[in-house]
């Protein structure tokens, strides 16, 4: 767990291991079309992640009192979202595949930066404080995240 993270942080984060099979359908449903290059793939993820991002940013960007955002689904390798001071985020288009409680927890997560902006990758206690106040079951939707990484046709890609 993120050091700082709260004491309860650790159940639910192995909850998220042991029923990560009982969340919502994903944005994107399995089976796609068969037959889709690589650029036809990346297209359908980011069409769908955009769809509903359009509705999510701004809804979740309020309860963050964030300001003015803007997100794109265009993340670098081996990351599932990235945030600048400008208020810049990146997420990664294989978050298609995720259920929406988990991207909104990522776009959640990426947002809270904007209110403590520290050293890339460093959360401070109070980062995690507020995560829990905005999302209670960030450790569960994280290690949603974390139990389903392996390298796949392009960036970080759930099974």
């Amino acid at each position: 767990l993120p050091v700082g993270a709260p004491e309860n942080s650790e159940a639910l984060f192995l909850k998220g291991f042991t029923e990560a099979e009982s969340m919502a359908p994903a944005i994107l449903e399995k089976p796609v079309p068969e037959g889709l290059t690589k650029s036809e793939l990346r297209t359908l993820c980011l069409s769908a992640l955009t769809d509903y991002l359009d509705t999510s940013v701004v809804r979740l960007s309020g309860i963050c009192n964030a300001g003015e955002v803007h997100v794109t689904p265009d993340c670098p390798r081996g990351a599932w979202g990235t945030c600048r001071k400008t208020g810049e985020i990146r997420l990664n288009p294989s978050l298609c595949w995720m259920p929406e409680a988990v991207v909104d927890e990522v776009l959640l997560h990426e947002l809270n930066h904007l209110a403590f902006p520290e050293p890339w990758g460093l959360h401070s206690p109070a980062f995690w404080e507020r995560m829990t106040r905005l999302e209670p079951l960030w450790p569960y939707l994280e290690g949603r995240l974390r139990g389903n990484r392996k390298v796949g046709v392009y960036g970080v890609f759930p099974v």
